[in-house]
């Protein structure tokens, strides 16, 4: 009975990857990270620098969507949006919420420029 080897996967080639960065880099790609506009507002800033302290909260811990979700009480698609950076269906409350469970003894400072 002859052992049957498993394909080596290879990586992909540099065209490849080229292909993957260039659709990932397109501010109109539907599947990468949101981008903080150049113009943004304070308040978008503040929610964008929320998102991701949450995202460096889940990388550190190497927790999956899921287990961050349920750490925050919130289902899976909210967290995706929040680790994608989409601020615009969040408020700076909820955004502070969600990273007060994760930073208990996190603070603002806010500056008058």
């Amino acid at each position: 009975m002859a052992i049957q080897k498993k394909p080596i996967k290879k990586f992909p080639g540099a065209s490849t990857l080229k292909k993957v960065r260039d659709q990932l880099s397109d501010l109109a790609f539907p599947g990468g990270n949101i981008a903080l506009p150049k113009d943004a507002s304070e308040v978008e800033r503040a929610k964008f620098k929320l998102c991701q302290l949450i995202a460096k909260y889940q990388r550190e811990h190497e927790l999956t969507q899921r287990a961050l979700a349920n750490k925050l009480d919130i289902d899976e698609a909210r967290i995706s949006e929040i680790l994608r950076g989409k601020i615009d269906t969040f408020t700076v409350d909820r955004l502070m919420g969600y990273t007060q469970k994760l930073y208990p003894h996190i603070k603002i400072e806010i500056l008058a420029a």
